[in-house]
């Protein structure tokens, strides 16, 4: 149907597509040298596996590679059909440094992970074309936990 594809079309306008990890505008993506830097990325893979700690965060200076690792992480498990969705904000993009399309191009991403997903994030845009203005909380209880 024509709202559904219109919905679609919604979610992928708010969305920033240079933001993930495989986006043409980050190519050639930084990443992780083969055997370089391969304890913490242990212990992130570790961390992904056994899912204790809901959140982990990486942080350092410029320059220190955090982004490398996440990139490195991203394409692993994008490899083994395990990444559902990626962001990667950049300093000085006007469509990369504002948390305004983070939830879309996370959404978006889920909405090609199954067409359950899909269709029920098409439908929850449809009957709210206004959720997409909404704040970030609301985009994630509505689009994403619901």
């Amino acid at each position: 149907p024509a709202n559904q594809c219109k919905a679609l079309e919604l979610l992928l306008n708010a969305s920033s597509t240079d933001a993930t990890f495989n986006s043409q505008a980050r190519n050639p993506p930084p990443r992780c040298h083969p055997n370089t830097r391969k304890d913490l990325l242990d212990y992130i893979y570790k961390w992904v596996e056994t899912g204790e700690e809901k959140i982990l965060f990486l942080d350092g200076p410029a320059g220190a590679g955090k982004t490398a690792l996440a990139q490195t992480v991203a394409e692993s498990y994008s490899k083994k059909k395990r990444l559902l969705a990626s962001y990667f904000f950049l300093q000085g993009s006007p469509s990369q440094n504002t948390i305004e399309p983070l939830i879309p191009t996370i959404t978006y991403q889920i909405t090609s992970y199954s067409s359950q997903n899909q269709k029920k994030i098409k439908n929850k845009i449809k009957h709210d074309p206004s959720l997409l203005t909404k704040s970030p909380n609301v985009q994630v209880d509505e689009l994403i936990l619901k």
